[in-house]
């Protein structure tokens, strides 16, 4: 099996090879057809929840495909204003509840977005980079996790924001080597003890991103080797999070 690090390397090094190669899958072709098709009947917020489908591949393109039978977490995104700061979407500590209820408030208003053709591409086009990372995960344990990361990490800038991702947080807590227990630990002290072995600032830079996840990669590796195969991130998006390597230790300084 080709290592974590080697199939990161190749993926980042040729993401347009990859991904074109992934978007001509047939399931993946198909789904993205049906839903071009379903796209323009959607003109409600009751009309998205009652079709399962197209409501999953909306949901995957935020990342958010696990809640699809969570009608009632769903209903309140959709319908309660996200600039709001009692609404729900704020109220979740995770940066993908607001992302969808910001990009779904033209059908919470009463327009029809999904009748546009460059709405409906925006959301084929997270389907893709979602449905992409997962099969990469699912082919190389922790790859998902890995491209995830990359794409959002530039935009961090604070421990606290790290913590309100629960991926990023594993990443960052499996690349530092810190244990699973963190976890129990309150925010505040979670957050210390991240500033503690990391300066979050770096994050802006590429290179150290990449020198980042290779240490991430590696741990993941270890992890899995060590617990006998599997892949120790499944269900990371959607679930609990993955054990890593143990010690508290600095690194990257």
């Amino acid at each position: 099996m080709t290592s974590s690090i080697v199939q990161y390397r190749m993926v980042t090094a040729q993401p347009e090879r990859f991904t074109a190669q992934f978007d001509k899958l047939p399931a993946v072709k198909a789904a993205i057809a049906d839903f071009q098709k379903k796209a323009p009947s959607v003109t409600t917020v009751d009309g998205l929840l009652k079709d399962r489908r197209t409501l999953q591949f909306v949901l995957s393109a935020f990342q958010l495909e696990e809640q699809v039978d969570s009608k009632g977490i769903l209903k309140k995104l959709l319908t309660e204003d996200p600039a709001n700061s009692n609404s729900l979407a704020n109220k979740l500590n995770d940066p993908r509840y607001k992302a969808f209820a910001k990009a779904m408030e033209p059908l919470r208003l009463g327009s029809k977005p999904f009748s546009s053709t460059a709405f409906v591409a925006t959301v084929v086009k997270g389907y893709q980079t979602n449905e992409f990372e997962k099969y990469e995960g699912e082919q190389t344990p922790g790859l998902r996790e890995a491209l995830y990361f990359k794409r959002n990490i530039s935009g961090i800038t604070s421990s606290l924001q790290i913590l309100g991702s629960k991926a990023l947080t594993e990443v960052v807590r499996v690349g530092l080597g810190l244990p699973k227990e963190m976890g129990l630990l309150s925010a505040s002290k979670q957050a210390k003890l991240i500033d503690k072995n990391l300066d979050v600032t770096k994050f802006s830079d590429p290179a150290y991103v990449d020198r980042f996840l290779n240490r991430y990669l590696a741990n993941t590796d270890k992890a899995n080797s060590d617990s006998g195969g599997g892949n120790p991130m499944l269900g990371l998006f959607g679930g609990s999070g993955s054990s890593g390597a143990g010690g508290l230790v600095s690194i990257l300084a």
